[in-house]
């Protein structure tokens, strides 16, 4: 039986008490809410995101009967006479959903409705008309998309309307779905108020449903191999042959050749011949109804990875402000206001010259739409973006190097709750990714040194560099939006405020791929660079004297000259001591004389600059207590002086255990104690 799952954007509450004529039971049996919005209303009182809806009123969808489970005033009025379905039941009578209106607000944006179907039914929703035709229909496509192929839904140009908000008219989409549990889950805006279901034919065969994988548009190079996968399942009708389910993958379009693995597997591997764009395409039958689903691919070559524009910062007479070295996408400069400075020029870190931006102003780019690729059109399968940053302050959120608006790729200052506030992040849009858009970055730059900073995306991971170390990444796959802001240097032009950057910055540089690893360090090769260092984690312990602690100190040089390391008691509480194996290995250990906080610090140092990191390690005795707490007490410690376990096995327990020496509650020795 086909599994079936839907998230949608309001999300349905149930209560189903009609029954068909035709069968004699529900067709609607049961309903779960979950994690839907917390409020009140005058019908249920307080009510969280668990609450059970309440049930439809008696008559089903007709005019007059409550539609939503926390509105009052929200009632079915003139409710058209139409019929649904293959059998050409009436809408009027229908068993219905009642949902609740506050969960399309935030706080039900993850909440999930699981409704179950008993037979064969013509299963409808109602979505609102503050949606135009072509967005409604892409709601409903979304809010079944885990469990019918888009479009299965279809308008029936019908609709309820909503008395008490404005007659508000909803349209009416329905599909024909065989008996199972079906999960509604969120979208927010306007709302979908309800979901209904009518008996059905019961020797209706529905099509397979289809779902092949990526369900977004992958890039890959031409020497690459994808992995597909994808879940074929399939309902036959109640009554009658459910035929024999079959299915296999072909090449729908594309410039070359598609080579499957196997072509009859849910999960083949692929290769193609040649660059271009693909749609691979997985068909199942039943024998009696198709369904397909497609997966696009765009396939690179690396002869058209290249560098879009280049802005070296060391023409200061030029006929723009800032040039770009390698196409025509030159720059003015912008202020703020009319008290505001323009960005100055300063001596470069890399070749000539750098810009100094006090904070009030940024570089507007102009795009030459006539260099290839140029950025009308790229950034979109990979990305990479290089720059050399010095900050000055870091005092507002988010402050950008480099960015197209805040929709597509930036360069900032790294501000999610729980940032130090002191690193950066490479962040792109329209990827798939957890947390959106890219990681937040750890090694910090506000320092008073010159940092090289690159981000990377190569349609299969986001990648942050500080200074040719891997900072952080996350997986990540699709094509990045393309962006109608404007390109700023030194700011957002999405945002407000514009997050302008307050410090220096030379030599940016943006690609239309991914950079590997090498190309990073090889730019990070041009300049010099302070060592990396990292002090690990804080910790709090339960120390045992004598014992042992590794630390998990890192430093990394991509700078000049040789790296040395130091670890340092930074301080102590009073009369402590902390022993380190080797001070001068990052990765050491450390032992501890007396309990308190400790703060050590791991200094490391190049010929260029001297950075430290400190970490907080609470050192304290574990208690008979924490043994006691953690569940961690000998078999045998039954009591002590004051009747409770205290960590020894001693007379205590003997005697404890002594009381009920000899002791039985077997039921059915009549010696023993009665247990019942």
């Amino acid at each position: 039986m086909k599994v079936k799952i839907v998230l949608s954007m309001l999300v349905l509450a149930l209560g189903l008490l009609a029954v068909t004529e035709a069968q004699g039971q529900q067709v609607i049996t049961s309903v779960d809410r979950t994690n839907g919005a917390t409020n009140a209303s005058g019908q249920l009182g307080a009510y969280d995101g668990n609450t059970d809806p309440l049930p439809m009123e008696e008559g089903g969808v007709k005019d007059g009967n409550l539609i939503r489970s926390d509105r009052n005033a929200h009632r079915f009025v003139n409710t058209p006479t139409g019929t649904l379905g293959l059998l050409n039941k009436p809408l009027i009578g229908s068993e219905y959903v009642r949902t609740f209106n506050n969960d399309k607000d935030a706080g039900g944006v993850n909440v999930r409705y699981a409704v179950t179907i008993s037979m064969q039914a013509t299963v409808w929703i109602s979505m609102d008309d503050r949606w135009g035709d072509a967005d409604r229909q892409a709601q409903v496509d979304s809010v079944t998309s885990l469990f019918a192929s888009a479009g299965t839904f279809k308008p029936t140009g019908l609709k309820v309307f909503v008395a008490g908000d404005s007659d508000r008219p909803m349209s009416i989409y329905a599909a024909e779905l065989g008996p199972g549990t079906y999960v509604f889950g969120p979208q927010q805006g306007n709302n979908f108020y309800t979901i209904g279901a009518i008996a059905g034919d019961p020797t209706f065969n529905p099509a397979p449903f289809v779902d092949a994988k990526p369900d977004h548009t992958v890039a890959i190079y031409k020497e690459d191999t994808l992995q597909l996968n994808a879940t074929v399942t399939d309902q036959g009708p109640q009554e009658g042959d459910p035929g024999v389910l079959s299915w296999l993958w072909s090449k729908g379009s594309g410039p070359g050749t598609a080579t499957f693995s196997n072509t009859t597997i849910l999960d083949p591997t692929v290769t193609f011949s040649a660059k271009g764009t693909y749609e691979l395409v997985l068909t199942a039958t039943d024998g009696d109804k198709d369904a397909n689903d497609i997966v696009t691919v765009i396939v690179l070559d690396h002869a058209d990875d290249k560098m879009i524009a280049h802005w070296p910062f060391d023409v200061t007479n030029g006929p723009r402000d800032v040039m770009d070295s390698l196409n025509k996408n030159h720059g003015d400069f912008v202020l703020a206001d009319s008290n505001s400075v323009p960005p100055a020029y300063v001596p470069g870190w890399i070749g000539s010259g750098a810009l100094s931006f006090p904070g009030t102003s940024h570089v507007l780019v102009s795009i030459d739409a006539n260099s290839v690729p140029n950025f009308n059109n790229a950034p979109r399968t990979g990305a990479s973006v290089s720059a050399w940053v010095k900050v000055d302050a870091f005092d507002e959120n988010w402050q950008n190097v480099v960015s197209r608006g805040d929709n597509s790729w930036r360069i900032a200052r790294s501000s999610r709750t729980g940032d130090s506030g002191n690193s950066m992040a490479f962040h792109v849009s329209g990827v798939t990714t957890t947390p959106a858009n890219g990681p937040s970055g750890k090694i910090g730059v506000n320092d008073g040194y010159w940092h090289h900073v690159a981000g990377t995306y190569n349609g299969k991971a986001i990648r942050f560099y500080v200074d040719g170390v891997l900072d952080v990444t996350q997986p990540a796959s699709g094509l990045l939006t393309q962006s109608t802001y404007d390109i700023w240097i030194g700011g957002n032009s999405q945002t407000n405020p514009s997050r302008r950057w307050k410090g220096l910055i030379d030599d940016v540089r943006v690609y239309n791929y991914g950079l590997s690893q090498a190309e990073v360090l090889a730019l990070t090769g041009m300049g010099q660079v302070p060592p990396v260092v990292n002090a690990g984690p804080d910790q709090a312990l339960q120390y045992r004297p004598g014992e042992k602690i590794s630390l998990g100190g890192m430093a990394a040089n991509n700078g000049p000259g040789p790296l040395t390391t130091t670890w340092a008691v930074q301080s102590a509480p009073e009369g402590g001591v902390a022993v380190f194996d080797d001070a001068s290995s990052p990765a050491t250990q450390v032992s501890f004389q007396g309990f308190g906080p400790y703060v050590l610090s791991l200094t490391a140092q190049n010929s260029y600059a001297t950075l430290t990191d400190t970490v907080t390690i609470n050192v304290s005795s574990p208690t008979c207590a924490d043994v006691i707490a953690e569940g961690k007490l000998m078999a045998g410690d039954l009591s002590g002086p004051d009747g409770t376990p205290d960590c020894r096995i001693d007379l205590y327990d003997f005697v404890r255990m002594a009381e009920d020496w000899m002791r039985c509650n077997d039921p059915g020795a009549v010696e023993c104690e009665y247990p019942y």
